[in-house]
């Protein structure tokens, strides 16, 4: 949903770039290189280096412009775009000749033009062989003007674009006009000419694409405005969820707590019975134990006592006591024993 919302503002941008409002073009454009950003897409990000640079270079701060092609030129490379890369090269040679460094135009629209060839290019092979005629007339190299012009004017033809061609026939007559073929360059600007009702075409379609360029544009920020509500609610959803889970997982959590202290407290309370019972019951058989020693005890005594006082009574009987006294405190040991 963000790289498609990244692709809107970068669509909006173009349609605002076409009708020359650039500031809002730029806007857009720097919202869309947010996004491909936050998305590490080196892709989305050379794209919008390489478009939001014309912008730049229409409002004519060529710095900037090349500061951006040529920040779009090093992500192309290193992807492998050899599409991007012909771009990126192209538009950097197009500031380069409106700084009127030919040099730097020329020397970028030669590697350019070897990528194109590479990748057989047919439409912009025909508009690179054009920019190079443009650049070497301006440098003055009438001979490798005509040259290049030539070949896009032979390419031109063949697809039947007019609007090229009718620009080579411009550049043909100037290279005559300024090489003093004065008859050859009103030859060229009669074949340019004669393109007019072709071109007239064009620029009727041109003003139905700028009307409709105003459109689209309308359409695609009502597009940006649902699809950033969409993002909004999906966001608001994915907190929703995340917020309930957590207090889901915060619950199950306490519940789990509560249930481990009341099972720790019942195993307290069954350690702490059994440990009371078990101590009542030591008590009990010391108490028992006590009783039957007690018992024995009294018992032993018992016969003892029975034994003595027998024997006491047996020796009575057999003996004959001395005196009364005698007799007196025999009886009172008897009494003590019974």
């Amino acid at each position: 949903a963000s790289k498609q919302l990244a692709n809107s503002y970068n669509a909006l941008a173009k349609l605002y770039r076409k009708t020359r409002d650039l500031p809002r073009s730029l806007q857009n454009y720097d919202k869309a290189f947010t996004i491909f950003q936050q998305q590490n897409d080196s892709a989305g990000m050379a794209m919008i280096w390489n478009e939001s640079g014309v912008v730049f270079e229409y409002a004519e701060d060529y710095q900037k412009a090349i500061e951006r092609y040529s920040a779009s030129l090093r992500f192309d490379q290193l992807l492998k775009d050899d599409k991007g890369i012909a771009y990126a090269l192209g538009n950097l040679a197009g500031v380069y000749n409106l700084q009127g460094k030919y040099g730097l135009a020329e020397k970028n629209l030669l590697q350019a033009l070897a990528v194109r060839q590479h990748m057989k290019d047919t439409f912009a092979l025909a508009l690179n062989y054009a920019d190079l005629a443009f650049t070497y007339l301006a440098a003055s190299n009438f001979s490798k003007a005509k040259l290049y012009v030539d070949t896009s004017n032979m390419i031109a033809s063949k697809m039947q674009y007019a609007e090229l061609r009718q620009n080579n026939f411009d550049l043909l007559a100037q290279i005559a006009e300024q090489t003093g073929d004065f008859r050859q360059a009103y030859l060229f600007q009669k074949l340019k000419a004669s393109l007019s009702d072709s071109i007239f075409g064009i620029e009727k379609t041109k003003q139905i694409e700028e009307l409709n360029a105003k459109y689209e544009t309308a359409q695609k920020e009502k597009q940006i405005t649902e699809q950033k509500f969409r993002l909004e609610q999906q966001n608001i959803i994915f907190i929703a969820l995340v917020a309930l889970a957590l207090l889901a997982g915060l619950f199950a959590f306490t519940s789990y707590r509560r249930y481990r202290w009341k099972q720790e407290a019942r195993l307290q309370a069954a350690i702490r019975q059994q440990q009371e019972e078990a101590a009542k019951a030591v008590m009990e058989a010391e108490e028992a134990e006590r009783q039957r020693i007690a018992k024995d005890l009294h018992d032993g005594v018992g016969q003892m006592m029975s034994a003595a006082k027998m024997n006491l009574s047996a020796y009575e009987h057999s003996t004959t006591f001395l005196s009364s006294d005698a007799k007196q405190t025999f009886e009172k040991v008897v009494q003590l024993v019974d």
